[in-house]
């Protein structure tokens, strides 16, 4: 009996060392991909300014934070010295 684990996760054998993320064949063949450097450069280029807003986000997220604690800090010390 051979076990032939590329039958066995219905993948392509080049793909075996992926521990993760290992696609099937089925979902290899809905992949479209491309050479063109044009595509390539759009699609990079995309990927670029979507990290940029999130990244962007996250700064002013922790912006908000911070000022919403020392606005709760602030609060506190008016309760603390209005007794």
């Amino acid at each position: 009996m051979n076990f032939n684990a590329a039958e066995y996760f219905e993948t392509d054998e080049k793909l075996l060392n992926n521990k993760t993320n290992r696609l099937k064949k089925t979902q290899l063949e809905k992949i479209k991909l491309t050479d063109n450097e044009e595509e390539i450069k759009q699609v990079n280029s995309l990927k670029k300014i979507q990290y940029n807003k999130l990244s962007e986000k996250i700064k002013n997220s922790e912006t908000l934070k911070k000022i919403s604690n020392t606005l709760d800090y602030q609060k506190h010390l008016i309760v603390i010295f209005k007794f």
